[in-house]
């Protein structure tokens, strides 16, 4: 007899490679009476599933939107047409969480507006993409047409239930 044993696809991530034992049991018929004892079998569970948070933009451009001074002229109405006022990325997990996860994002609270701050994933959703909304905070001050500050968003991710994901 030949059985074939395969390991369910689960998308959850289970801590690497891990073991699973095969007990055989034979149910006897009134008239028979098995006395063969059978062997238990090890399987090695490869697995296939990574966690992590996979982000879909690495950079952004944004720029100051809501008026003040721009390369020493004042506009009352924002910014020239070619700037870029807003932008977004998203994020989401490579593998499902058991419960929920957070991803706070760390940034600079005097240059950028981020929302959400932090991003909530849960277990029925966590392939699907969560929209983060990145924005330049105006501070009427003429930087010049040509100057750029660049800053780091820092994404963590943590979780009080989901041991994968704790921080």
């Amino acid at each position: 007899v030949r059985i074939r044993v395969e390991a369910v696809d689960d998308d959850l991530y289970e801590f690497g490679n891990h073991w699973a034992m095969i007990h055989h049991s034979v149910k006897n018929h009134s008239r028979y009476v098995y006395k063969r004892m059978f062997r238990s079998i090890n399987v090695s569970i490869i697995e296939n599933d990574v966690a992590g948070v996979l982000i879909s933009r690495q950079s952004l451009n944004v720029t100051e939107a809501d008026g003040g001074y721009y390369n020493f002229e004042y506009l009352p109405i924002g910014m020239p047409e070619y700037s870029t006022f807003e932008e977004t990325y998203s994020i989401r997990l490579n593998s499902e969480p058991f419960t929920q996860v957070q991803v706070p994002i760390h940034f600079d609270e005097i240059n950028l507006e981020i929302v959400p701050s932090v991003v909530e994933i849960e277990p029925l959703n966590w392939n699907q993409d969560h929209v983060v909304t990145v924005r330049a905070v105006e501070d009427y001050i003429d930087e010049g047409i040509d100057h750029m500050n660049k800053y780091v968003v820092v994404h963590n991710v943590s979780s009080d239930g989901d041991l994968v994901y704790a921080s």
